[in-house]
This record gives structure tokens, C-alpha cells and sequence, in this order.
């Protein structure tokens, strides 16, 4: 038996996609940080071969 049907949804919260899309914008930033910090490493490591 389906009671979704019957059982009103609840209303989206506007503030859950503000903290999806920040939490986005962090992630995105730190990936750049280490991608550029093991890109300095690898050339730090080539230099000193």
C-alpha cells in the first residue's frame, strides 16, 4: 500500500541548496589547493633528480 500519495510533502527549504551550493564552492577550492600543491611537489621532485 502507497501512502506517499496521500501524505503532503513537505515545502523544500531554500536554505538547504545555499548550503549545498557553498559546501560546492569549498570543496571546489580545496581540490585546486592540493592539485596545485602535488603539482608543486612533482616539479620540486623533478628539479632535485
Amino acid at each position: 500500500m502507497d501512502l506517499s500519495a496521500t501524505q503532503p510533502q513537505p515545502p523544500r527549504n531554500q536554505g538547504d541548496s545555499k548550503f549545498s551550493k557553498k559546501k560546492k564552492k569549498i570543496s571546489d577550492a580545496s581540490d585546486h589547493i592540493f592539485f596545485t600543491s602535488f603539482t608543486d611537489a612533482t616539479t620540486l621532485l623533478v628539479e632535485n633528480i
